[in-house]
């Protein structure tokens, strides 16, 4: 009864073994690629990009004319490279043109995004400013007069006082309630303050 488990498990071993067989790989062969529809394809990608590229280091703003742009240097990418595909005896120049043009999708991409992104313009005002909002310059707290704690450093130098004794909760009520904790209080005295 323990050998018949063993048994199935090797014929099934065999089994999977016997399916990989046809799977086998055969004699590698060099081929020949044909250059067909790559050249054009390549071109028209490497004359968008180009075009735009150009346009986005020049500092163009407008989104239109990058489209502009992009369908002009396709054409006439996709036209030289389609005589490249014609003069190409091996299909290498149109595969290696295909190859650049995929690869320069993205940098043209990022760039065309980068140069046409909103940029406000400095001297933007609001069309209809809020009547009920606050006031542009709220008042700015000035730091107090008197020295607060041993040690004072601010923009008039270093000065000692009396340190000013605070009372703060020890916990808040919520860590109080949750923990089951009493309410405590502690006393703080200040030995250092500064304002830059």
């Amino acid at each position: 009864m323990t050998n018949e488990p063993m048994g199935r498990l090797r014929w099934l071993a065999a089994a999977m073994l016997l399916c990989q067989v046809p799977l086998l790989p055969g004699i590698a062969q060099a081929q020949e690629v044909s250059p067909k529809g790559k050249g054009i394809v390549g071109g028209a990608l490497l004359g968008a990009e180009v075009v735009t590229m150009v346009e986005s280091f020049v500092g163009i703003r407008r989104g239109w004319l990058y489209v502009v742009g992009a369908v002009v240097g396709a054409g006439g990418g996709g036209v030289g490279g389609y005589f490249v595909e014609q003069a190409s005896s091996d299909g290498r120049a149109p595969v290696y043109m295909l190859a650049g043009g995929l690869a320069l999708v993205i940098p043209a991409l990022v760039l065309t995004l980068n140069a046409t992104r909103y940029m406000p313009d400095e001297m933007a005002t609001e069309d209809r400013a809020p009547t009920n909002a606050p006031p542009a310059d709220p008042v700015v707290p000035s730091p107090p007069k008197t020295p607060q704690s041993l040690l004072n450093v601010n923009d008039r130098g270093l000065r000692l006082g009396m340190p000013v004794p605070s009372v703060f909760p020890t916990w808040s009520r919520a860590t109080e309630r949750t923990l089951g904790l009493r309410a405590e209080t502690e006393l703080r005295l200040g030995v250092f303050q500064a304002a830059f």
